[in-house]
C-alpha cells in the first residue's frame, strides 16, 4: 500500500544518518527536514506531488499550490517596485521574468 508522510519521513531520516555516518563530507548535501518552507527543505505530500514544477494530486492540493505561486510572485512584484523607480524597466522585469507564462517563451531574458 505505502508509506504515511510520517514513516517516509522517518525512513528518510534514518537512511540519511547512517549515510553521514559513514562519510561526514556529504554533511553538506544533507535533506532538511521539518520546514514550512519547501525552498528550503524536502516537503513530503499525502495529497499530491509537484512533478516538474507542475502539481499533480487532489483539487485542494493543486489549488494550495497555485495560490502559493501566485503570492510567491505577487511578493517578487513587491520588492521590484521598492527597487526599481523605472516604470518600463519594472514593466520588462513583470513581462519577461516574475509572468510564469513567459518563463517558456523569453527564458533568455531572465
Amino acid at each position: 500500500m505505502g508509506y504515511s508522510k510520517d514513516q517516509l519521513t522517518d525512513l528518510l531520516k534514518e537512511a540519511q544518518t547512517k549515510v553521514l555516518a559513514n562519510d561526514p563530507t556529504l554533511q553538506k548535501y544533507s535533506i532538511v527536514f521539518n520546514t514550512d518552507d519547501e525552498s528550503k527543505g524536502i516537503g513530503i505530500h499525502d495529497d499530491g506531488i509537484r512533478l516538474l514544477g507542475a502539481p499533480i494530486g487532489s483539487s485542494e492540493f493543486k489549488l494550495q499550490y497555485m495560490q502559493d505561486i501566485f503570492q510567491q510572485v505577487k511578493d517578487d512584484w513587491t520588492k521590484v517596485q521598492e527597487i526599481e523607480p523605472d516604470s518600463k524597466k519594472r514593466l520588462d522585469l513583470l513581462r519577461y521574468c516574475l509572468n510564469p507564462e513567459s518563463r517558456r517563451c523569453y527564458s533568455r531574458y531572465c
